[in-house]
């Protein structure tokens, strides 16, 4: 047998690292030469495999889940290939919030697959920003010098007018004109309410055995901090009722250790163990049903007693069957008789709740409105209205006819 030679063995690992080395390369060199052409854009994928990338994540996620799909970079959205994402980038509209809200929808570029529209979202006050941008959405707090904007604004803006606040207490921007608003009435062009039933997502099942009157030792409850802004004598009304039926009253108008601050009051437990809550708005406006009604007693598995709006409006929003109308009533006694009535009858008292079996209640933030299909049906109604935008006047045309200031119900006039 031949014996090695130490220069074989020199030779022989020289060879094996290089072939080693080129085995360790070939592969980077590989895909570097046949997946990217563009190396320092791109990394390892073609724009190509990019962009099917994206697509299916965007696709993907707005399938998965109704949350805003993740936001497209500002390289990725605003030069798509054409045919390659839901967005084309024949329609792009940026949409401009001045006001800062806490929302689910951080500032950035969508997309829209409804309408295959690209709508950048831009969070900020800035004036310099509002000079590039489509729609522009006043929170009815801002602060911006309304006259400058005037002056500046350009033929292919669109204003909306953002609040949740009754007309009366709308003392800002009110002089402006506006093309469409952003409130808590139906006949707005973007309704923001305060609270919406579902009828698809039952609270209970059908045949579920529910107690409604388990804990609940006490009869009526009030919670309220502003006594005597309103816009109607409210709190005269609670105190007459009073004189008919036990009536707790908590907050700056009864028990000031239990504010709205206080969780234990608002959705705690001195509220809960009532079986009836007065949710009587400050202002009578049209449409204006707050979280008295939603998050203060529904949410709570308390009967409403409600005043605000009438009858049919509160229909029009409320589950069936789930309050009791002030209106309905010719006199302070025959309102008093009624709750008594329900507080002794605990079958007639339950069926307050019946709706909680074909569906449930959601209550809102004005935060929560701003999401991406917010944006999305902004940008829509931007795209087909560019040409044929429609003004209103705030003071004139969407406040002043929608609240009253006195109440309707005839046995109010006896106090």
């Amino acid at each position: 047998m031949r014996v090695m030679r130490q220069s074989d063995i020199g030779i022989i690992f020289c060879i094996g690292i290089f072939v080693s080395t080129l085995l360790l390369l070939y592969p980077f060199t590989n895909e570097e030469t046949i997946y990217n052409p563009r190396p320092k854009e791109y990394g390892y994928l073609t724009e190509d495999l990019r962009l099917r990338e994206m697509k299916q994540r965007l696709t993907s996620a707005q399938q998965r889940n109704p949350e805003p799909a993740p936001p497209l970079s500002e390289n990725e959205a605003s030069t798509p290939s054409p045919g390659s994402l839901p967005c084309d980038g024949n329609c792009h509209v940026q949409v401009q919030l001045c006001a800062f809200f806490p929302g689910r929808l951080k500032p950035g570029t969508y997309c829209c697959p409804e309408t295959g529209c690209l709508v950048t979202f831009v969070n900020s006050k800035k004036y310099a920003l509002q000079n590039k941008t489509d729609v522009i959405i006043f929170f009815q707090h801002g602060r911006q010098n309304q006259e400058e904007l005037s002056r500046t604004r350009r033929p292919h803006h669109a204003w909306v007018f953002l609040t949740r606040e009754a007309g009366p207490a709308v003392n800002i921007h009110r002089d402006a004109i506006y093309n469409w608003s952003m409130t808590y009435r139906s006949d707005s062009d973007f309704p923001i309410p305060y609270g919406v039933y579902n009828k698809k997502v039952p609270t209970i099942s059908e045949h579920e055995m529910v107690d409604w009157t388990k804990g609940k030792t006490k009869l009526v409850a009030w919670v309220a901090s502003n006594c005597y802004k309103t816009g109607w004598p409210r709190l005269e009304f609670v105190r007459n009722l009073s004189k008919h039926i036990e009536v707790d009253m908590y907050g700056a108008c009864g028990d000031d250790n239990c504010t709205l601050s206080h969780r234990k009051c608002q959705y705690g437990p001195l509220v809960q163990e009532h079986k009836f809550y007065l949710a009587l708005e400050n202002k009578v406006c049209k449409d204006y049903i707050t979280e008295k009604f939603w998050s203060n007693a529904l949410k709570q598995n308390l009967v409403p007693i409600v005043y605000g709006p009438s009858r049919s409006e509160y229909e029009k929003w409320a589950p069936p069957h789930s309050f009791i109308h002030v209106n309905d009533f010719e006199s302070m006694e025959e309102l008093a008789k009624y709750i008594t009535k329900l507080d002794e009858d605990d079958a007639l008292y339950s069926e307050y709740f019946e709706w909680q079996r074909h569906g449930s209640v959601e209550s809102f933030g004005i935060w929560q409105w701003i999401t991406l299909d917010m944006i999305c049906n902004i940008a829509k109604k931007y795209h087909k209205s560019i040409n044929t935008f429609e003004m209103f006047h705030v003071e004139q045309e969407f406040w002043d006819y929608s609240c009253r200031g006195d109440i309707e119900t005839v046995f109010y006039k006896k106090l």
